[in-house]
């Protein structure tokens, strides 16, 4: 990524040298680089937020599996004291999934 946009810059030098000498093309040439910059942030953005949503994701699944395995250790006979321990639930919580 970082080689990418060094790439970028060194072309961007190179191609502003050549077009500073016209000033319609340097701006059209600068409105290009920002759209390119502005594809590229919004890229980088949509990429956190996707990261951001699969970890919620995943602590909800995380959060559901531990629910079912507390039901089924009280299906199962396991004290609820021992249930609180292993699941990190409180007292209270482990007795909200008994009914």
């Amino acid at each position: 990524m970082i080689e990418e946009r060094v790439a970028e810059l060194k072309e961007a030098a190179e191609s502003l040298e050549v077009l500073s000498h016209d000033e319609e093309a340097r701006e059209e040439y600068e409105a290009r680089q920002k759209a390119i910059h502005d594809h590229i942030s919004n890229l980088e953005e949509a990429k956190r937020k996707g990261k951001e949503e699969g970890r919620e994701e995943e602590r909800k699944k995380a959060e559901k599996e531990k629910r079912e395995m507390v039901k089924n250790m009280l299906k199962n006979g396991v004290i609820v004291d021992i249930i609180v321990k292993s699941s990190e639930l409180s007292k209270e919580e482990v007795k909200n999934e008994i009914g």
